[in-house]
């Protein structure tokens, strides 16, 4: 079922084909009998099957428009689907496949220099969608087989950040390496933004992270939403955000069965808005469920609801730099470690299942506060004062 933000995009893809149909229809570049398809003009095809033995080249000016059109390649190598700056690529529907399987016929590989989208399309696998422009569009395409890499997200310099990159409900059932890198580095004077919402991502190997978003820049905003990650070697979501002024918003995202941490936040910042996370599970993770560091600042006022934290092998969340925080409405249960490490923090707990709650509390501001009746033991570290240490116990 498509969800509404994919037929939002749709519905605004189809707007654009409609004024690329009224503005190019004189001029189509049929693909070749052989070799490359260039296109330097406006090309629109629609249900049908396009055969190539050579590479799909968009170059500055032109546009590719294909609705419901299943390309197949059928050469050596990994063929390669590139959009110049300046051209456009727009895929509505469809599927990307090879005519035949051979050995030697590897997956193709895509490189976006511009605004483009690519929808609903069905691709078997790739070598890797490298994003190096704002303004691109990847939603609801499935990956239907093992993917050797997946989406990178690296816009140059040059392009200027005036639309967001939306990465949205795709899904891959199987990859050889990170499913979704993204380096945002060096906009002055512009505000990034990157929206990953709704992708389903599992079986990752060879990943030092499923999610991982880097960035060092000015201004950004970043949406990771309503994401699921299962089976991943290595961390499941990763955001090391050195942004002055930050926006993120983080919420309803399902990690399970991860290597590293479930979810790992680093953040150096100026000022920032970040009210917190509204639902998140994260189990079965070797090392924290949930870890969230503010590198240079004090965070404030977060809430943190709807948290579903079991089996971290470290713990279930660690916080550092975080003061009146609030976790309610949640469950944190790891029994065989500390459920809260808790550095220069200070945090509320409220409604919240930790059946036997272990607490390493840690440098003289920190303290932690737990409104449930239950038994809570806490670990001092580095043998600070005992007026520095403070923790609360209430029955209801």
């Amino acid at each position: 079922m498509l969800t509404r933000r994919t037929m939002f995009i749709i519905i605004l893809a189809s707007t654009l084909v409609f004024v690329a149909l009224a503005m190019g229809a004189a001029a189509q570049t049929p693909p070749p009998s052989s070799g490359d398809w260039v296109i330097s003009d406006v090309t629109v095809y629609s249900n049908q099957r396009i055969d190539l033995d050579g590479d799909i080249t968009v170059t500055s000016g032109g546009k590719l428009i294909l609705t419901n059109v299943d390309i197949r390649f059928d050469l050596f190598g990994s063929a390669l689907v590139s959009v110049e700056q300046g051209g456009t690529i727009d895929f509505q529907g469809g599927s990307i496949d090879y005519a035949t399987d051979n050995p030697m016929k590897y997956p193709p590989r895509f490189l976006i220099d511009s605004p483009s989208t690519i929808n609903g399309t069905s691709i078997s696998n790739t070598y890797g969608m490298t994003i190096r422009s704002w303004g691109v569009v990847i939603s609801n395409v499935t990956f239907t087989r093992q993917t050797e890499s997946l989406i990178d997200v690296r816009p140059m310099a040059t392009s200027r950040a005036d639309s967001p990159i939306i990465i949205a409900d795709n899904y891959a059932p199987n990859g050889k390496s990170s499913a979704l890198y993204c380096n945002i580095t060096n906009f002055p004077g512009q505000t990034p933004r990157l929206v990953i919402v709704g992708n389903e991502f599992k079986n990752v190997v060879n990943s030092f992270a499923s999610i991982r978003v880097e960035a060092d820049t000015e201004n950004g905003e970043f949406i990771v939403k309503d994401n699921t990650l299962d089976t991943i070697s290595g961390d499941g979501f990763v955001l090391d955000l050195n942004v002055s002024n930050l926006k993120l918003r983080f919420d309803g995202n399902d990690v399970e069965n991860v290597d590293g941490d479930g979810v790992r936040m680093l953040l150096e910042f100026d000022s920032i808005d970040f009210p917190g996370i509204d639902s998140l599970r994260s189990v079965n993770a070797d090392m924290m469920c949930l870890r969230i560091t503010a590198a240079n600042e004090f965070m404030e006022n977060q809430t943190f609801s709807g948290l579903d934290l079991q089996d971290g092998g470290l713990g279930g969340l660690a916080f550092t730099g975080l003061l009146n925080a609030s976790i309610i409405d949640s469950s944190i249960d790891c029994p065989n470690t500390m459920d809260f490490t808790i550095a220069r923090s200070t945090v509320d707990i409220f409604r919240t299942f930790h059946q036997q709650a272990d607490a390493s509390v840690s440098n003289p501001i920190s303290s932690i506060t737990s409104v449930k009746s239950v038994k809570i033991t806490c670990r001092w570290l580095n043998e600070m004062p005992l007026v520095n240490r403070i923790i609360a116990y209430y029955s209801p």
